[in-house]
């Protein structure tokens, strides 16, 4: 509509007063208008930028929106608006009702200015809600308390579930210097389903400091623990391994292992040490 395009062109210009004026006139347009629910979100937007921390009530408002459309404009709101205090209102959102819109918000805590409360995140993480305990993975990822959230992210990770999915997804790429010997600590510990979760972490790491406690569960009596070390030293293994895995790779069975064995990347060795001696000649095909 041409008064839409009008205050987007003020905004463009920074003339706030007047595109702030035309933007509320279409956000508080009265029902019988009939205006769309996209024009009313565009409207939205425009009063999210142009008023940034001003709009922090509006903004809380429509994070519990029951209309798809303004929701989502909150949520984009809520990654970008700017200052201290908007963080702390979603906090404090976060800890009142867990409803839809406030578990989902928690990623509106995870802003750019990465300063959500730990605690809050770390909470999250135990909601009884799912989209509140994934949008807290991800803010988790993001924290600036990059030794305390890696901690957490570990824990959510080696529990049950999606979240704990998302939250080794996560530890596989985050860049984060203290997880790697926390991962390490653990898997001195870990048994079964734990030591598991923990050597693919590892492995999607190339965490070589893990090479210890994979060589010592390669003969472990678990064939699943057994697997996993086998693929996490595919990834992590060094020279003195070479002959290790071709064994494997080449054994009658079991059709897993020799699997997990093959599936290392073949141009490893030459890649890794810089060594083209160190290639297999004959590596078998998967």
């Amino acid at each position: 509509m041409l008064v839409l395009a009008q205050a987007e062109e003020f905004e463009a210009y920074n003339v706030k007063d007047q595109a702030i004026f035309l933007y509320e006139t279409f956000w508080t347009s009265p029902g019988e208008l009939h205006l769309p629910k996209h024009i009313k979100a565009a409207a939205l937007g425009g009063l999210f930028r142009m008023k940034k921390a001003e709009a922090k009530d509006l903004l809380l408002a429509q994070l519990q929106s029951p209309e798809k459309a303004f929701f989502n404009v909150a949520l984009a709101a809520a990654r970008e608006m700017p200052g201290a205090d908007v963080t702390a209102a979603l906090a404090d959102e976060l800890k009142k009702a867990p409803t839809r819109a406030s578990g989902i918000a928690v990623v509106g805590v995870g802003r750019s200015d990465r300063s959500a409360p730990l605690a809050v995140a770390e909470a999250a993480t135990k909601s009884d809600l799912l989209a509140m305990r994934q949008a807290a993975i991800y803010v988790l990822s993001k924290h600036r308390d990059t030794s305390a959230a890696a901690a957490i992210l570990l824990d959510a990770a080696l529990g049950d579930g999606k979240v704990a999915q998302a939250a080794e997804h996560a530890l596989r790429t985050v860049a984060n210097k203290d997880l790697d010997p926390m991962i390490v600590a653990r898997l001195a510990s870990s048994q079964g389903k734990v030591k598991i979760a923990l050597f693919s972490i590892a492995g999607a790491r190339g965490l070589a400091a893990a090479i210890p406690a994979v060589r010592e569960s390669l003969a472990d009596r678990d064939p699943s623990l057994r697997l996993a070390a086998i693929a996490a030293l595919g990834h992590i293994a060094d020279v003195q391994d070479l002959d290790l895995l071709i064994t494997r790779a080449l054994a009658a069975e079991p059709a897993t292992e020799v699997a997990a064995a093959r599936a290392g990347p073949a141009k490893w060795p030459a890649l890794r040490v810089g060594d083209p001696r160190a290639a297999p000649r004959n590596w078998p095909s998967p």
